[in-house]
């Protein structure tokens, strides 16, 4: 028993290490991929957009430096794949963590016939809380509900560019607040973040009383939001409005936004 809690200790510490160091690099890339865009004109920026190097005549724009902008893209994309892979492994050891914590409650459960006799034991498996704090957990868990939403949802964002360009919406709002354990925070929405649509609404009818009344709506049910995020692009999440512990069934501090 005793060596049984201390190879879960050491995996316990192994994964914590290995989470921290995944979390620094996706901060770290997120953090270059920024700079990088800041350096070329806004209209470069979204790399998910084909750029337009040539004037109106078929001619090389003397007005931009073509080289430069082209190869920061190109480092913009790599870095842009990275951080994906690096979402991937970060998704990876958290359902690993999460299929041991639950192989050891099963174990405990099996092994209830063949120790009887034994005093019950007050000390747990590791569990997730072990591994990272309340508040690194709550960030972790955003980011790959973020993530894994965005991945889940790749086929419908592919059907619904067919009906909407999205590249033709224009953002109207900008998340400049999200409060933890907010509606919002647990939908995966960040700080940053740009929405182009709010359920029906576009740039084209938005309204601060159009959106209060989709709110009002839709307690407790999904809203679908599409949202232009750096460095990951278009992402639809599911918003679902509700009380929680804080103000407002959202969660989140919007400002009108524009170029």
């Amino acid at each position: 028993l005793h060596f049984k809690k201390t190879t879960q200790l050491l995996i316990m510490s192994t994964n914590r290490d290995k989470l921290k160091s995944l979390e620094k690099r996706r901060s770290d890339l997120e953090i270059e991929i920024k700079d990088l865009l800041d350096k070329i004109p806004k209209e470069f920026r979204d790399t998910t957009k084909k750029p337009k190097y040539v004037d109106s005549e078929g001619f090389p724009r003397a007005d931009i430096d073509i080289w430069s902008i082209a190869e920061t893209r190109k480092k913009v994309v790599m870095l842009q794949n990275d951080h994906i892979a690096i979402m991937k492994d970060i998704e990876g050891l958290l359902m690993s963590v999460f299929q041991n914590n639950g192989n050891n409650d099963n174990n405990d459960n099996d092994n209830d016939d063949t120790k009887l006799e034994q005093k019950p034991s007050s000390s747990k498996a590791p569990s997730i809380n072990d591994i990272v704090d309340e508040k690194e957990k709550n960030d972790i868990i955003a980011s790959m509900k973020a993530f894994m939403a965005s991945a889940n949802q790749q086929n419908d964002n592919d059907k619904d560019k067919d009906k909407i360009d999205l590249n033709t919406l224009q953002p109207f709002y900008l998340i400049d607040r999200i409060f933890d354990g907010s509606p919002s925070h647990s939908a995966g929405i960040k700080s940053g973040d740009l929405i182009i649509k709010f359920g029906s609404m576009t740039h084209l009818n938005q309204s601060p009383k159009l959106m209060q009344e989709i709110v009002k709506q839709s307690i407790n049910k999904q809203i679908p939001v599409i949202i232009k995020r750096n460095p990951e692009g278009f992402m639809t999440l599911q918003l679902i409005p509700k009380k929680w512990n804080g103000k407002g069934l959202l969660g989140c501090h919007l400002t009108p936004y524009s170029d």
